[in-house]
């Protein structure tokens, strides 16, 4: 870049000096879902995937990609809430979603626990990988195949994650690129937290607005559908265990 500075004689003279940096622009909150061939809305049952699902459907809808959300619900087996499903079924039939039901095969969650003698927590989570994340890119994979595209697939992962919840979550960035889900050839995904910056005060809110149900643990004090054999839980793990006794019997039965 060439401009003008003062001379030592006092006149103007012509000289090259470097351009300023540029800095990166720093990436959006929230991703342009017109632009996407699917949006995957990860569904647990929860209250937070609810709300997270309520906002998803009608930021879609304002673009006219309603049609392109899929629901999907990560089934956890025997550690896994009676009624989870139906409510996450039910939510996205609300909204006239397609709903797909994933679930690791082999062992579930309560045989991985006994085989490793403890429980996942939040510096292990290897219930994440090994029950979640791996199922829910196999759907990714299928949805890839389904579009036949000649280009990447753009795909937008939906979760109900909020920063409130833990230290590990506030620290995530509410829409970022996946590189662990994107492959080179065939699918670009990225992550949104619609809801990361919200209180469960809001979660409420949006709840009773959109006049869905929700789970009736929550009713019975839980803050949370977490899997109620888990130790890093917002109640005690009595009160858990009591939502969930056969569950909870098995798993004393077998350690």
């Amino acid at each position: 870049m060439t401009r003008l500075v003062p001379a030592r004689d006092g006149r103007e003279a012509a000289t090259t000096v470097a351009a300023p940096r540029r800095l990166p622009a720093p990436p959006p909150n929230a991703p342009d879902l017109a632009e996407c061939d699917v949006i995957v809305a990860n569904h647990s049952g929860g209250k937070d995937s609810l709300a997270m699902l309520d906002v998803v459907a009608h930021d879609a809808d304002a673009v006219g990609v309603l049609n392109r959300v899929v629901v999907q619900h990560n089934d956890l087996g025997r550690v896994e809430w009676p009624g989870a499903r139906e409510i996450a079924q039910q939510h996205a039939e609300h909204y006239g979603l397609r709903f797909e039901v994933r679930s690791r095969r082999g062992p579930d969650l309560l045989d991985d626990i006994r085989r490793r003698g403890k429980f996942p927590d939040a510096a292990r989570r290897w219930c994440t990988s090994d029950h979640k994340r791996g199922p829910g890119r196999t759907l990714l994979t299928e949805l890839t195949r389904e579009l036949a595209l000649d280009r990447p697939a753009r795909i937008v992962q939906c979760y109900g994650f909020r920063a409130q919840e833990s230290p590990g979550r506030a620290a995530k960035e509410p829409f970022a690129y996946d590189r662990g889900a994107s492959t080179q050839t065939t699918r670009q995904v990225w992550t949104w937290l619609p809801i990361l910056g919200w209180t469960v005060d809001q979660v409420w809110d949006r709840i009773r607005a959109s006049g869905l149900p929700y789970h009736p643990v929550y009713d019975e004090g839980m803050s949370r559908l977490f899997s109620p054999q888990f130790a890093d839980v917002s109640v005690s793990s009595t009160s858990a265990a009591s939502h969930r006794p056969q569950a909870a019997t098995r798993h004393r039965r077998r350690t």
